[in-house]
């Protein structure tokens, strides 16, 4: 990427994090310690909670407003100490995130978890975010009608919210492709 001049940019997933799921002692300090590795390596942008520094971050194309979050927050869930999902001062800097970008023409927020069901698990532990379209984060997405969430938990398909509108595809060497 670096030889070719291309910027990239990463979601956390489970994988990063010893994989799912996370029953076994310590487990709690082995995800802190992957994530600080993730930060460290990766070099994300630094723009999130002190909490989710560089493995939630936001970033600008255009006007395309593009939104990272970190959905392995602490907490009980049937995934072990490990709770999928965007909660408080996340989902606070998420949406005032949103609310100074007011310009942007699109936001595309990607996460590694999927948020609505069923989930195909070839090649997938079928991840998903706690609550699914009833939790916070869902409907905070659905609040501000924003368009698509973009997970890698599912290898196939995005996940289209009600608000989803086809906005012409700019593919790198500046074609523009209308669907």
């Amino acid at each position: 990427m670096k030889s070719h001049g291309l910027k990239y940019y990463a979601a956390l997933g489970d994988h990063e994090l010893g994989d799912n799921p996370w029953r076994y002692p310590d487990a709690l300090a082995h995800v802190a310690a992957s994530k600080q590795a993730f930060r460290e390596y990766l070099n994300m942008p630094q723009n999130s909670p002190d909490h989710m520094r560089g493995t939630a971050f936001y970033w600008t194309h255009g006007n395309v407003l593009f939104l990272t979050v970190d959905v392995f927050e602490p907490g009980q869930s049937d995934q072990g100490i490990i709770r999928p999902d965007v909660t408080g001062a996340q989902l606070a800097w998420m949406e005032q995130v949103i609310q100074t970008h007011p310009n942007a023409d699109q936001v595309i927020v990607m996460g590694h978890a999927t948020v609505l069901g069923p989930v195909r698990q070839w090649s997938s532990s079928g991840l998903m975010v706690t609550g699914g379209r009833e939790s916070e984060f869902w409907q905070a997405m659905s609040r501000w009608k924003l368009p698509e969430y973009e997970t890698s938990t599912e290898r196939a398909r995005p996940v289209f919210s009600e608000n989803f509108k086809p906005l012409p595809r700019i593919h790198l060497d500046g074609q523009v492709d209308n669907h």
